[in-house]
């Protein structure tokens, strides 16, 4: 029995000596009288040179030693129960304290560096738990670095470089779960380049340490000296195979991780064909939208449309842009388990307006683990057009789908077509109706679009008028869009045919905010003819209005210079008649009468009116004859105290429409001035811009100093002559 303990030490010693000249980590005086066998698990691609084994019982460390290993087996004196560590190619770059008595806890905080050439150790290490009654053990050796392939995109390409920058210099002998990386660990850069990089795609290329290192990036540098760069994944792992696929011009497409768990070095080569495609089954498919037959894209109807597509890519993505102002996109489970579910984006569409082009938007995103973006990971999407077609002036763009006049307009506002199987209508307050559409007879699908105009309206006061146009299909999908104006009007009497203005024209021409407007009229219903004669002078003053000549929408006031009267800015040269400018001249929705229009208050072209009032028949045929009753009315006028003579007031109405005083229109207005002197103005005699289209105008000439009458006639006056404009409502199709 004692030889037999004799050989067992002797062939311990014998073990301890055939160790590594630089191993001065065995523990003297050790006494083992069983030696176990411990079989190595060991990939076949990996060359194993020595092996440090670490033997720790509940009293500390009670052996240490780096052995040979015979192929994968090795021989060890294991007695008691404990736990064995074996790392295998550490290349004498553990940093730890290795004596008797240490304990495992405080081992467990080894480390372990780079080697000579600033490289990591490509070590492996395996632990087992160890039982005095076992005598044979397998231990599972595990990488302790990550490796990173190389694969091109297409096959040639030449790289100059390659660097992991910003690397973890160290890392913990064992594994630390969370990752963690050791205090005192710097950072370096590891580069491969020249010949060691073939331009075909290949293995191991650089190693790196396990990290945490959100910073850490990849460079690419070309021949040509351009360097393109990544971030790398924000954790490097231990026993993981990081595959960076290089483009043609060196830009890194992807990064592809996977385990380290093949027996032979082989790439783990991405799939170059992976394309960003839609999953159909995971998609929230409806009929608002098509896909298209290869997968790559989508086709969205003009309507609002919220679908949720799920993608195809093997790696997550974010969305980074390129949808417009009607495509949004979100990510509704940024935080799902399944890689699946955070592929899934929300794609929200708002409605395509009529005759808005159709469009093709591609949806840019972007691989999360890469740091730059590329063109072919994107989502066709074209957006259909509306099938709506509008004409005239309505304008509907895909923003807000309003028309917004913001002035006054009336009349036909445009042509709506709907698309077959659809119906439009209005929706607009009981109370103001202002627009309706009226079906044509011609085309079921079209309908014209009317703004109405209301006589004396009180609330045509400049506020804002708005309805909506709704087109409906038989799915139940609706379309709204609005329209607004700004609702004005003028004080308005109906006589012989037309809706005259009941006051002059002041300040500027066609700007409603200068006028009387119905809600100021200071005589809604009662007689005009008798507020002029009895209101104070202020009051006559404030709708007596201005003179105008042709050219300019400014009026031109009474003023005083030198105690005579003139209108200040009269031009002694005009180039524009403006009885060419009927409707330039007067606020949206008005015109200056024409001379038929004036021609049926009287009973020819040059017509007397008696002071004291008359009745009589026009003198005209169908539609133009009126039976016309006339009254007079005058009071002198007094202005900066000089007095300015008498001014006269001509009513006129129908005969059966005497005690309607809205149906009374009162002609009146300052004299006109002929040249640029002051006090070439003829008091009793004023002149009507006319809707001629040439020289003549119509003109109430009054002879108040011998009573002989008042003379209202067309005749032919020069452009020079200031006028008084007095409007009528240009026609419209619809008054509600």
């Amino acid at each position: 029995m004692v030889k037999s303990k004799l050989l067992y030490v002797v062939a311990a010693l014998l073990l301890m000596l055939s160790a590594c000249s630089n191993e001065n980590t065995e523990i003297n005086n050790y006494r083992n009288n069983k030696m176990s066998r411990v079989l190595m698990d060991i990939p076949s691609s990996e060359n194993i040179g020595s092996v440090k084994c670490l033997f720790f019982k509940e009293e500390g460390l009670a052996y240490a030693g780096s052995i040979l290993p015979s192929g994968s087996e090795l021989k060890l004196p294991l007695e008691g129960a404990g736990s064995l560590y074996l790392i295998a190619n550490e290349g004498g770059k553990v940093d730890a304290a290795v004596g008797s008595g240490v304990s495992e806890m405080s081992w467990q905080e080894a480390t372990i560096g780079l080697d000579e050439t600033g490289n990591p150790l490509p070590f492996m290490l395996g632990k087992t738990s160890v039982k005095d009654d076992v005598a044979e053990y397998s231990v599972v050796m595990k990488r302790g670095v990550a490796r990173f392939d190389v694969v091109y995109a297409f096959q040639g390409t030449q790289v100059k470089s390659l660097s992991l920058k910003g690397m973890s210099d160290k890392s913990y002998l064992i594994e630390r779960v969370p990752l963690s990386v050791p205090s005192d660990a710097g950072k370096v850069d590891l580069k491969v380049s020249g010949e060691s990089l073939t331009g075909a795609d290949q293995t191991g290329v650089l190693y790196a340490y396990e990290q945490v290192n959100p910073e850490a990036t990849v460079e690419v540098e070309m021949p040509d000296g351009k360097v393109h760069s990544a971030k790398l994944p924000g954790q490097i792992m231990r026993n993981k195979v990081y595959t960076l696929q290089i483009g043609r011009d060196g830009s890194l497409h992807s990064i592809t991780v996977g385990d380290w768990v093949k027996e032979e070095d082989e790439i783990l080569t991405p799939d170059r064909e992976t394309v960003i495609t839609v999953n159909r089954e995971l998609s929230s498919l409806n009929d608002k939208f098509t896909v298209f037959p290869d997968n790559r894209g989508i086709s969205l109807s003009y309507l609002p449309v919220e679908a949720d597509i799920a993608l195809n890519c093997g790696e997550e993505l974010e969305y980074v842009g390129g949808g417009d102002r009607l495509v949004e996109v979100s990510q509704p489970y940024p935080n799902a388990a399944s890689l699946a579910e955070r592929n899934i984006f929300r794609i929200t569409k708002k409605l395509v307006a009529p005759n808005c082009p159709s469009e093709d938007v591609k949806l840019q995103f972007k691989r999360k683990q890469l740091t730059e973006v590329y063109e072919e990971d994107c989502l066709q999407v074209v957006l259909e057009k509306n099938d709506d077609v509008v004409e005239g002036l309505l304008d509907f763009d895909n923003e807000n789908y309003t028309c917004d006049f913001a002035r006054y307009i009336d009349g036909n506002l445009g042509t709506y077509t709907v698309g077959e199987g659809k119906t439009l209508s209005v929706e607009v307050a009981e109370s103001n109706p202002w627009v309706r559409v009226v079906r044509s007879s011609e085309n079921a699908n079209s309908y014209v679009v009317q703004a109405g105009w209301r006589p004396n309206d009180p609330e045509a006061d400049g506020r804002v008028q708005t309805a909506k146009l709704i087109v409906s299909d038989r799915q139940g999908n609706r379309q709204e869009y609005t329209i607004s104006r700004r609702n004005y009007g003028l004080p308005v009497v109906k006589v012989a045919g037309n809706w005259w203005c009941k006051y002059n024209l002041r300040g500027t021409a066609n700007d409603f905010e200068d006028q009387i407007l119905c809600s100021k009229d200071p005589v809604k219903n009662g007689n005009l003819l008798e507020y002029l004669k009895s209101c104070s002078q202020e009051e006559l003053m404030a709708v007596m209005g201005d003179q105008y000549q042709g050219g300019n929408l400014e009026g031109l006031p009474l003023a005083l210079s030198g105690g005579k009267f003139q209108y200040t800015g009269f031009k002694s040269s005009v180039s524009v008649n403006i009885n060419t400018q009927a409707k330039q001249m007067a606020p949206v929705g008005y015109e200056m009468p024409s001379e038929t229009d004036f021609r049926r208050l009287v009973a020819s072209n040059d017509y007397k009116l008696l002071y004291e009032g008359m009745v009589y028949n026009n003198m005209m045929s169908g539609d133009n004859f009126f039976r016309i009753e006339y009254l007079h009315g005058n009071r002198a006028v007094t202005v900066d105290e000089v007095s300015y003579g008498k001014i006269g007031f001509y009513d006129f109405c129908e005969s059966d429409y005497k005690a309607d005083n809205n149906r009374h229109v009162v002609l009146f207005g300052w004299g006109h001035q002929w040249e640029a002197a002051a006090g070439s103005v003829s008091t009793d005699d004023f002149l009507f811009a006319t809707n001629s289209g040439n020289s003549t105008s119509w003109m109430m000439e009054a002879w108040f100093v011998d009573m002989r009458g008042n003379w209202f006639k067309s005749s032919t006056q020069n452009n020079v002559k200031t006028r008084t404009i007095r409007c009528k409502k240009s026609p419209v199709e619809y008054i509600y």
